[in-house]
C-alpha cells in the first residue's frame, strides 16, 4: 500500500470522515488499491453489526431506514448508511435517489451515509458495497446498515453478509407472493410490511405468516411486523426486534470475526483470479480469430490448457 492511502487509513481509523470518504472512492475506482487496503483492516473486522434492508422498488426501504436512524444514536454513538442506487446512464455514478430520500435525518457527526453506483451488478449490491463494509467495520463503526437497489425481485446477495436480514414490502406484494417466495422465505430475519395503512396490509401478513411456519426452522420464530415509515408507525417494534436478532448473532463473536475474515479473503482471491484470467484469456481470443469455421478438439484443448499454466504463472507470489 503506497503511502498516501496508508496516511489516509490512518486518518480514517482515528475517526476522520473526509479521509474515509475518499477511501470510499477508492475502492469503487480501484480495485487493486481498494484490495491493499482492505488487507490491512483484517485483524480489526467483525466487530460493527450489519443490518441488511432489501425489498422491491416502492416498498419505502429508504423511509424506514431514515426512520430507524432516529433509534440508532440511542445504542450506537455512529452509524454507518451504504444506499445501493442506480447507475447514471451517462457518468455510472449513484443517482443519490437513497441520499436524497434521507434527507430527513440529522446529518450529526454520527451518521455517514454512502451512496453507491450498482453498476449493472445484480443480486442487489454494488460490487464495491463489501468493500466499503470493510471499511466501515475496520475503522471501527459499530453499526452499518445496507439498502439494497430493489428491481422488482428480491435481492439476495445482502443475506450472506449482513447479521440480521430485513425484507421490506407493501400490501398487495401477496399478489406475486407464489411466483417470489422461494428467494424470499429463505433470506429474511424479519419481514416488514410497509405503508401497512393501505388495503390488503393484513392479507400480506397472513400469507407471509403461513408461508415462513412451513420452512424446515420454523421452530424459530420469524416476525413478521407492520409499519408506515412515513408516520413512525411501528418503527420502535421494529428497532427492538433488530436488536434482539443482532444480539442472538453476537453470541459467538470470534465465529462472526472469522467468517468476516474468511469472506474477505475468499474474496480479494477471487479478484486476482479473475484479473489473471481476463489478462491472458485475450491471448486465446487471437488465437482464435481466424476464419475457420470449425477448430479441432485438440487445438481447443491444448490453448485451454495453456491459458490455465499462463493464470498459474500470474498468479505465483511475486518475489519481494
Amino acid at each position: 500500500m503506497n503511502s498516501k492511502n496508508s496516511d489516509l487509513l490512518s486518518r480514517a481509523i482515528k475517526g476522520e470522515r473526509g479521509a474515509l470518504a475518499r477511501l470510499l472512492s477508492i475502492s469503487e475506482n480501484d480495485i487493486s488499491a481498494s484490495a491493499e487496503i482492505e488487507l490491512s483492516l483484517l485483524n480489526s473486522l467483525g466487530v460493527a453489526k450489519i443490518v441488511g434492508v432489501t425489498g422491491p422498488p416502492g416498498a419505502g426501504k429508504s423511509s424506514v431506514i431514515a426512520q430507524l436512524l432516529n433509534h440508532t444514536k440511542e445504542e450506537f454513538d455512529k452509524t454507518a448508511v451504504i444506499a445501493v442506487d442506480p447507475s447514471s446512464p451517462f457518468t455510472k455514478g449513484a443517482l443519490l435517489g437513497d441520499r436524497v430520500r434521507m434527507e430527513i435525518v440529522d446529518r450529526s457527526k454520527s451518521i455517514f451515509i454512502r451512496s453507491m453506483a450498482s453498476r449493472g451488478n445484480h443480486g442487489g449490491l454494488a460490487r464495491s458495497t463489501t468493500s466499503a463494509i470493510t471499511l466501515f467495520d475496520g475503522c471501527g463503526w459499530p453499526l452499518i446498515i445496507v439498502e439494497t437497489l430493489g428491481i422488482g425481485q428480491i435481492e439476495l446477495d445482502i443475506a450472506s453478509i449482513a447479521d440480521v436480514t430485513v425484507v421490506v414490502l407493501t400490501p398487495g406484494w401477496g399478489d406475486n407472493f407464489q411466483a417470489n417466495k422461494a428467494g424470499l422465505t429463505e433470506s429474511g430475519d424479519i419481514y416488514v410490511v410497509n405503508k401497512s395503512d393501505r388495503p390488503g396490509a393484513a392479507k400480506t401478513r397472513i400469507e407471509l405468516e403461513e408461508s415462513l411456519s412451513l420452512l424446515p426452522h420454523s421452530s424459530t420464530s420469524i416476525p413478521v411486523l407492520e409499519t408506515i415509515a412515513t408516520k413512525s408507525s411501528g418503527i420502535d417494534d421494529l428497532w427492538k426486534n433488530i436488536m434482539e436478532k443482532c444480539e442472538t448473532s453476537e453470541s459467538n463473536t470470534s465465529a462472526k470475526k472469522y467468517s468476516r475474515r474468511s469472506q474477505l479473503i475468499h474474496r480479494l482471491l477471487k479478484i486476482r483470479v479473475d484479473e489473471a484470467v481476463n489478462d491472458c484469456i485475450q491471448g486465446l481470443y487471437t488465437e482464435f480469430t481466424d476464419e475457420r469455421q470449425n477448430i479441432p478438439f485438440e487445438e481447443a484443448n491444448a490453448s485451454l490448457n495453456r491459458l490455465v499454466a499462463d493464470v498459474a504463472e500470474k498468479l505465483k507470489p511475486k518475489k519481494t
